[in-house]
C-alpha cells in the first residue's frame, strides 16, 4: 500500500541528492546559497511529510470504503438468501 509514498520519498531524495551534487560541484557557492539550499531541503522534507499524511489518510479511506462495500454486499446477499428460503418454504407448504 505504500508504493505511492515510496515513490514520493524517492523523488525527494533524488532532488536533495541533485542539490547536494550541485553544491559540491561548485566550490564557489556562497553561504547564502548554502542557506537557501538548506531551506529548500527542509521545505521538501515538510512537503514529503504532508504528502505522506495525505496518502495515509487516502489509503485509510479506501480501505474503509472497501470494507463498507463488502458489508453492504454481505447484507444484500443475506437478504436474498433469506427471501429464497422463505419462497422455498412457501412453495413447499403450497404443495401439501
Amino acid at each position: 500500500m505504500g508504493t505511492l509514498t515510496d515513490a514520493v520519498r524517492e523523488a525527494v531524495r533524488e532532488a536533495v541528492q541533485e542539490m547536494k551534487n550541485e553544491a559540491e560541484a561548485a566550490p564557489h557557492i556562497s553561504t547564502d546559497d548554502i542557506a537557501e539550499l538548506t531551506k529548500t531541503t527542509e521545505e521538501l522534507k515538510e512537503r514529503l511529510r504532508l504528502l505522506d499524511e495525505r496518502i495515509t489518510k487516502l489509503e485509510s479511506r479506501a480501505q474503509h470504503t472497501a470494507e463498507t462495500k463488502v458489508e453492504i454486499l454481505h447484507s444484500a446477499v443475506g437478504d436474498e438468501i433469506q427471501t429464497l428460503q422463505e419462497l422455498r418454504k412457501n412453495i413447499g407448504e403450497q404443495r401439501w
